[in-house]
């Protein structure tokens, strides 16, 4: 009798042979999932300061400052827009980087820039002034005078708006201002801080000509300087 190959080595084969069943050296390496790159967060604008100018104290009606954001910057370089209030609840229509305001009322305000960028984030810096008048006693030196004109002066003064009045007292003799009433127009306040009072050539008890105090006030209201008509200089100090 023949013997063929024994059972168990045909069934190895089969099992061999299996192992290399749907291979294929065309088959693509594995790859590792990507991660998506997380989104820039962005950064709100930044203002480096508010500058009001002029510094010091101003006019009421009469002083114009001008508010100005400085270093206005956005991080991610989006485009800005820009909006102003101020505490005396004003309308400032202004849309850039500065804005002008006058203040009717002495006072202290506070006005206030809010950039914000393309996506919402927003940034406000503020600046505070002080508002006064020049109401009040103010006592008048006269320099560099004709002969015989007084060289002591005191005014009292009543500023309402941009409108002076008043009287002026100088070597036992008193006028009041404006003299006459149609020339209220030349005793007005200026900006940012000029002061014009007096009386015409007519109502000048002192004098043939025209009287006016041409005079500049300091940031703190408490002092003035210039010139007059008869005077090559005044100092002015409140009391």
């Amino acid at each position: 009798m023949r013997i063929g190959l024994p059972p168990p080595l045909v069934f190895a084969f089969a099992i061999v042979g299996c192992l290399c069943c749907g291979c294929s050296n065309n088959d693509p390496s594995p790859t590792a999932p990507t991660t998506p790159a997380a989104p820039s967060q962005n950064g709100a604008p930044r203002i480096g300061a508010l500058i009001a100018a002029p510094s010091g104290t101003g006019l009421e009606s009469v002083t114009i400052f001008t508010f100005t954001g400085q270093d206005v910057t956005d991080p991610d370089g989006d485009q800005l827009t820009y909006r102003w209030t101020s505490s005396d609840e004003a309308a400032i229509t202004s849309s850039t980087q500065a804005a002008s305001h006058v203040y009717d009322r002495a006072g202290s305000y506070e006005m206030k820039l809010t950039a914000t960028d393309s996506k919402g984030l927003s940034t406000t810096a503020a600046a505070a002034v002080r508002i006064g008048t020049v109401s009040g006693t103010w006592d008048i030196t006269c320099d560099s005078r004709p002969a015989g004109f007084p060289a002591q002066f005191v005014a009292a003064v009543t500023q309402i708006g941009s409108a002076l009045s008043g009287t002026i007292t100088g070597a036992g003799r008193t006028q009041t201002f404006p003299a006459p009433p149609s020339v209220a127009s030349v005793n007005q306040a200026n900006d940012p801080r000029q002061v014009n009072f007096g009386v015409e050539g007519f109502y000048n008890p002192w004098g043939d000509s025209d009287f006016y105090f041409h005079l500049t006030a300091d940031a703190a209201l408490t002092a003035m300087s210039g010139s007059s008509q008869y005077c090559g200089s005044v100092a002015a100090t409140r009391r």
